[in-house]
């Protein structure tokens, strides 16, 4: 079993990227004097967690939960000096997937009498755990340049009902990860910073 948390450049994945804007991390818009468009690259998480295909549900939410980690990549193989490129790439499982995989439907949660405890919802969850990731996991996995503007991100995300979008950098290495969550931060912060607003 390999459970591997990627060590790349930066920010962790647990935690909130540093969205304080200065002139030098905005891209300038050509065209458009003084109007600043911030990139995936300045919001994206790049501590991420890799698992296998093999792996099974349980293996998966026990690294999620050990790193503090909302989505791990699925990859096969060791990959020289932790880089995974995007053509590794065989799937992506998010807590969302692992959730949907072990927990009842809404109609079976419904049935009379079905779930009287939390230990019959135990029982059910202990029949998915042994599944393997691969069954779960969201695939094929749709990804975006890090230098790409977070309108562009926004649009991928929406279009294909993603949550986590893995980042690819020049090379089509996996550089990162980006959320909708990134994405609200980075809307807010920036509208705070306009108003003149504080917490």
């Amino acid at each position: 079993m390999v459970m591997a948390v990627l060590p790349l450049v930066g920010t962790a994945h647990t935690g909130a990227p540093d969205l304080v804007l200065t002139a030098a991390r905005a891209t300038r818009l050509p065209g458009l004097e003084g109007e600043a468009m911030l990139c995936v690259k300045d919001v994206m998480h790049t501590d991420l967690c890799r698992v296998e295909p093999g792996e099974t549900v349980a293996d998966v939410a026990r690294t999620l939960i050990f790193h503090g980690a909302q989505c791990a990549l699925v990859v096969e193989g060791e990959e020289l000096l932790g880089i995974v490129s995007e053509r590794d790439l065989l799937g992506i499982v998010t807590e969302r997937d692992l959730l949907k995989a072990v927990l009842p439907t809404t109609a079976e949660l419904n049935e009379a009498g079905s779930f009287r405890a939390f230990s019959d919802l135990v029982a059910v969850a202990r029949d998915h755990f042994a599944a393997p990731v691969e069954s779960v996991m969201t695939r094929p996995v749709r990804t975006v340049d890090r230098d790409a503007g977070l309108i562009r991100a926004l649009g991928t995300m929406l279009s294909g009902r993603i949550h986590h979008l893995p980042v690819v950098g020049p090379k089509g290495e996996v550089v990162g990860v980006v959320t909708q969550p990134d994405l609200l931060r980075a809307v807010f912060m920036e509208w705070q910073r306009g108003t003149g607003a504080s917490h």
